[in-house]
């Protein structure tokens, strides 16, 4: 049997492509793949959601 071989991935990070919910306490988005910068694919969507808010320093 020859070598195994990793299979072949993008050499670009993957990215994040979010939008801030009106109630700022949410976003939405989904991360993305590319082989070349061009051609985007969704690699998963994804759902953030604040559940505590820290108090602001008073300065």
């Amino acid at each position: 049997m020859g070598p195994e071989t990793a299979p072949r991935r993008s050499r670009l990070p993957p990215r994040l492509t979010a939008t801030l919910g009106a109630d700022g306490d949410t976003m939405e988005g989904r991360w993305e793949q590319s082989p070349d910068g061009e051609q985007w694919t969704t690699g998963f969507d994804v759902t953030f959601v604040r559940t505590a808010r820290t108090a602001k320093p008073q300065g």
